[in-house]
């Protein structure tokens, strides 16, 4: 039996804030209680975190925004992690304005505000809250 791994992204760019995060938190942490691990990793231009957990209650409740990248974000991190751990599923938190890697992630959720960029493949979850 393969081990339910869920994969969390959230853009730590300067247009995704602490109001923005509150309101993923609150959409996504339903489906990470139901995980048997989670792995919650921060990006903007690179990898910033990578925290592997059973309580991800705690972790994306505590996550600190460094405000990073300032001008480009890129979630091919979050997917190099991807490609590693095999995740079942991947839910990424971002205003939709990032680079994506050359190959799809077809179990790809994207949580985006009312004002952000949808992406061409995975699902588009837009949030009714703007950044």
């Amino acid at each position: 039996r393969k081990e339910k791994i869920l994969l969390i992204g959230v853009d730590d760019s300067s247009s995704v804030g602490p109001r923005l995060h509150k309101e993923f938190v609150a959409n996504v942490l339903p489906a990470a209680l139901r995980a048997e691990r989670t792995v919650v990793v921060t990006f903007d231009q690179v990898l910033r975190e990578e925290i592997h957990t059973t309580k991800p209650k705690d972790v994306l409740r505590q996550l600190k925004f460094l405000a990073g990248a300032h001008s480009y974000t890129s979630a091919k991190p979050v997917f190099e992690v991807a490609d590693r751990v095999k995740p079942t599923a991947i839910v990424i938190l971002t205003d939709g304005f990032v680079e994506l890697p050359n190959k799809t992630y077809n179990n790809t959720l994207w949580c985006i505000p009312i004002n952000g960029k949808k992406q061409p493949w995975g699902r588009n979850y837009v949030m009714d809250i703007s950044w």
